[in-house]
């Protein structure tokens, strides 16, 4: 099974923000340093699982950075 991808139309209809509010709002009864490992854990293994690792992870930062400069 081919691994999904976030695509940028995802990111500007807010699909991602969604998500993270969703996040934020199941990990708002945690400590900082409890929903921060919580975060890193779950951030890391959604990327993942999306075919980003530590190899190619700048280049998805760049690719992103890129498109909201225009």
């Amino acid at each position: 099974m081919e691994p999904e991808k976030v695509s940028f139309d995802q990111i500007e209809k807010g699909e991602i923000l969604k998500a993270m509010v969703a996040w934020f709002e199941k990990t708002k009864p945690m400590k900082f340093a409890q929903r921060w490992d919580a975060f890193s854990k779950e951030a890391k293994a959604k990327a993942e699982q999306a075919g980003y690792g530590p190899h190619n992870l700048d280049q998805l930062i760049k690719k992103v950075r890129a498109k909201l400069a225009h």
